[in-house]
């Protein structure tokens, strides 16, 4: 067999595969109805989004703290007792693969991703704050040794907001789902390298 020939075959099963994977992840919600919820979920929250974080650090501090212990060590014990009062009741999330509202879906969705792990860790790396919205650097790390001997790490950006008691009304991350997580996974990962190599 020609190897150019090979190649193409190789580029196109990858990349049916991806689609495939990103279509199993989404169970139905396209791209196009995460970004929709994701702006509803904007204007429904800006009345009831706490101002002027940026001219008061003790109470952005508080706020920041707040959401960082929530998501230091997520366990599914830590899930139960803190997500409800982590995340406003009519609160919203939005993690690139899902789309959630209200604090006790959001408890139900990150208890079954604490289960399904041996560890997940996020870090707060830095933070800058634009009007009612505070952007969060932060790392991952996920252990799962049914997926991967080794732990699983990744970079990535959320965008928050907070009510009057410091909780979160708006929780949207920014970060390469695929490459973060997907890409270090045996057989998933080979043909997500192999897409990436030939774009």
């Amino acid at each position: 067999m020609n190897h150019a020939y090979g190649r193409g075959i190789a580029a196109v099963a990858a990349l049916a595969l991806a689609v495939l994977l990103q279509g199993c992840m989404s169970a139905g919600v396209t791209a196009a109805d995460l970004d929709r919820s994701y702006e509803a979920a904007l204007a429904a929250s800006e009345p009831h989004a706490v101002t002027g974080l940026d001219q008061d650090p003790e109470r952005l501090a508080a706020a920041l703290a707040r959401a960082e212990s929530y998501f230091r060590d997520i366990t599914p014990e830590s899930v139960r007792a803190l997500t409800r009062e982590t995340y406003a009741p009519e609160a919203y999330l939005n993690d690139t693969l899902a789309a959630i509202s209200t604090a006790e879906a959001i408890e139900e969705y990150f208890y079954e991703t604490a289960q399904r792990a041996d560890a997940v860790r996020v870090e707060f790396l830095s933070h800058a704050v634009s009007g009612i919205d505070v952007y969060v650097r932060w790392r991952m790390t996920i252990e799962a040794s049914r997926l991967s001997s080794e732990p699983l790490s990744s970079y990535g950006m959320s965008q928050f907001r907070f009510d009057d008691q410091n909780r979160l009304l708006i929780h949207k991350d920014f970060w390469d789902s695929g490459g973060g997580f997907f890409e270090h996974l045996p057989v998933i990962g080979r043909a997500i390298r192999n897409i990436r190599g030939r774009i």
